[in-house]
């Protein structure tokens, strides 16, 4: 099948690149970088489109965005710019272009934006938002997947992803810190009063769920 990964050159989107050639696929990469097959700027809707109708996809694996929580909280601005409007420009595009499905990174992160207690993917967003400008920006992407999905009938999944970790983790991610810490001899540093856990996920195991996300 006929895919493209926007954002494939990063830790995530890289490794599902990878598991999708690997499962046989025809993958193209849309990317910022200039290894990419189309080195596109994912807030340039010309561009976007452009790529788009030239790959012919019949799956979108849109992944790229500003995935360090830190980085959204010193620039607030581009983190909306790309995480909301990419988003918008990778739907219009995909619509336009006739794309069957489009599949959007999401993030676990969004259940702060949700009640107390077990969630499911019924749980409805509160008002008061999750505390974070990163995960507004996943809640506003959510949403217009649902929207673009009932004004135009484009067709989507949300996978909304643990904390990951592997090969190629950048710095900012949770156990890659630890180990730099470790490594060089510094404390670990907890925040809060340490009885917080989190459920880890290997990367190849994330990226083998968008292969079997191709399922009807």
């Amino acid at each position: 099948m006929r895919c493209l990964v926007t954002g494939g050159n990063g830790f995530i989107g890289g490794a599902v690149v990878r598991a999708l050639r690997n499962a046989e696929h025809d993958v193209r990469v849309l990317d910022v970088s200039n290894q990419a097959d189309y080195p596109v700027d994912i807030c340039n809707m010309p561009q976007v489109e452009g790529a788009i109708a030239d790959a012919r996809p019949r799956i979108v694996f849109h992944i790229a965005a500003i995935a360090d929580a830190r980085v959204a909280l010193r620039d607030p601005v581009k983190a909306v710019d790309i995480n909301l409007k990419g988003t918008a420009c990778v739907l219009e595009a995909a619509r336009r272009v006739g794309v069957k499905r489009v599949v959007l990174a999401s993030t676990c992160w969004v259940a702060n934006a949700m009640g107390p207690g077990i969630l499911d993917e019924s749980a409805s967003f509160l008002p008061a938002g999750g505390g974070h400008v990163y995960t507004t920006t996943k809640v506003a992407g959510e949403m217009l997947m649902h929207d673009f999905q009932a004004l135009y009938g484009l067709d989507f999944t949300i996978m909304r992803y643990g904390i990951p970790y592997g090969p190629g983790m950048w710095p900012g991610l949770v156990l890659r810190s630890w180990l730099d810490r470790v490594s060089t001899g510094e404390s670990i540093v907890i925040y809060g009063d340490g009885s917080a856990s989190r459920r880890f996920l290997y990367i190849n195991d994330l990226a083998e769920a968008h292969v079997l996300a191709l399922q009807d």
